[in-house]
């Protein structure tokens, strides 16, 4: 998936990086989220909130931050704070609202 800061700084999700994941994690958003990290790290530490596309977008338009989760089974795909904490990413940046 893209990932975006809130300043608008997008890693798209065919951007493919030579930056390696520590662990294997089930979530579609972690890797993604790690690599926007460390590519765009003061765009990272500035943003309250990093969104997906379609959220971003929305924040953009309604000034409203959620998360597009349609069930919670499918809060695997995205993140659990367990799974961000491996990954040293802090979760107030990625609560899933």
């Amino acid at each position: 998936p893209t990932v975006v800061s809130e300043n608008g700084k997008t890693l798209l999700w065919n951007d493919i990086s030579e930056i390696e994941m520590p662990y294997k994690t089930q979530s579609l958003f972690i890797p993604r989220l790690y690599i926007h990290k460390r590519k765009y790290l003061k765009d990272w530490e500035k943003s309250k909130y990093i969104f997906s596309g379609p959220e971003y977008l929305i924040w953009k338009l309604t000034g409203e931050a959620v998360t597009i989760l349609p069930d919670n089974r499918y809060i695997p795909a995205y993140w659990t704070k367990e799974n961000l904490d491996s990954f040293e990413i802090d979760y107030s940046n990625c609560q899933i609202l």
